[in-house]
């Protein structure tokens, strides 16, 4: 929705395009949070479609919704985990690959675990959310310093594990992103 449009609900066909072009992106970063992840998404896509007046920005929302849920849940997992006694064999992996997936896939999946937190949230964010760097910022609660700082470092981290120098001439510090 444009600035110029006066608030209004969200038409059905705005959200299936919504829900279509979002919910892999969502459920994405949602798992970098929690176990649950398809059903934080649900409810973030419930609590849109609930929405007397449609956010003015619907995908930056979202993603605020999902990680404030996905947080939520994680620390009702927290108090539910002690009450478990086979935590050990259950413990969730950040991505569910199938089987059938290259060597390079799960390396890039554990070299992407091994991050710090803040540093995964940003760049899953950013990379298959497709949120700026603004957004991203918002959606952590930091400054944009901060999620550019965070985005680079992440970057950096996973250029070592990979031992894979940056493009000749891209200088990330200088670069608008």
């Amino acid at each position: 929705m444009s600035n110029n449009e006066p608030l209004r609900k969200l038409t059905e066909q705005e959200f299936a395009i919504i829900v279509r072009d979002l919910s892999g992106p969502l459920v994405l970063y949602a798992r970098q949070l929690c176990r649950d992840a398809e059903d934080i998404v649900q409810e973030a896509l419930l609590s849109l479609q609930a929405e007397r007046v449609a956010p003015a920005q619907v995908r930056a929302w979202l993603f605020r919704v999902v990680r404030h849920r996905a947080l939520n849940n994680l620390r009702g997992e927290g108090r539910r985990r002690k009450h478990e006694t086979n935590f050990g064999q259950q413990q969730a992996a950040w991505f569910d690959s199938p089987e059938s997936l290259t060597v390079e896939a799960s390396e890039a999946v554990a070299a992407l675990q091994s991050l710090p937190d803040e540093e995964r949230e940003t760049i899953v964010a950013r990379l298959w959310g497709g949120l700026t760097l603004n957004e991203v910022a918002s959606l952590t609660n930091t400054s944009l310093a901060t999620a550019q700082r965070r985005y680079i470092r992440g970057l950096e981290r996973l250029r070592e594990v990979f031992q894979v120098e940056p493009i000749t001439g891209l200088n990330l510090q200088k670069r608008k992103l």
